[in-house]
């Protein structure tokens, strides 16, 4: 079936914001005297927030502040660089208007929560071409379940065949697989993981897609 609707990851996708993600650890957790190894890293980065404030608390438990408490505190502190610094990925936001007016649908599926994604968004200046964003705190599971990508295309009222997600992560990828849906991943440098997936795209700007399979075949939406 041809692709219809476009849904993105966030977080290492439209904006370089895992960095920060990484900082709030360090001093939300530090401050509660958590002793944040950075080889936990590569186990916190594929959480959603809430599990992130229970695996250190299992590690280093503390006393007097609240996991709701603590779980804002990274939010804000995640909130606050977004909006303070010039992370957008290089072309994405043209891109997405781009692809709005052609005619595809377009989603945001992310573990990040949904005030987050709403910064995002408004900093990107595109909130108005997405039709569903579906966030960690709106499903019972984060990627790699397939959930949050099951429930965008429930909400484009589309069906998963007809959707092309771009993501940057194993687990992410992972999920979109599970979800039924064609998989691009956003890979600027590097080469693809495990995962095998349909496209590896270069840059938004300007949109360089390959097919996985022969590198060196451009695949373009009808758009581009």
């Amino acid at each position: 079936m041809p692709i219809s609707a476009v849904i993105f990851d966030m977080d290492g996708v439209l904006v370089d914001s895992e960095k920060y993600w990484s900082e709030a650890e360090e001093v939300v957790f530090g401050e509660l005297g958590v002793d944040v190894k950075p080889e936990y890293r590569k186990i916190t980065q594929i959480l959603t927030a809430p599990e992130v404030i229970h695996f250190w608390y299992e590690k280093s438990p503390w006393t007097g502040v609240s996991y709701d408490e603590v779980e804002q505190r990274v939010i804000r502190y995640v909130q606050s660089c977004i909006e303070r610094d010039d992370c957008e990925t290089p072309g994405a936001a043209a891109f997405i208007r781009k692809l709005k007016t052609e005619g595809y649908l377009l989603g945001l599926g992310t573990n990040s929560p949904l005030p987050l994604a709403k910064t995002v968004l408004q900093k990107l200046e595109v909130e108005d071409c997405f039709s569903a964003v579906v966030t960690a705190d709106q499903v019972s599971k984060g990627k790699p379940d397939p959930e949050i990508y099951q429930l965008v295309a429930d909400r484009l009222q589309i069906n998963p065949s007809e959707c092309l997600v771009i993501e940057d992560s194993f687990y992410g990828m992972e999920a979109a697989i599970a979800a039924g849906m064609h998989v691009a991943a956003y890979l600027p440098h590097q080469s693809p993981s495990s995962v095998q997936v349909d496209y590896i795209l270069r840059s938004f700007d300007p949109p360089q897609f390959f097919v996985s399979s022969v590198p060196e075949k451009i695949f373009q939406l009808t758009a581009l």
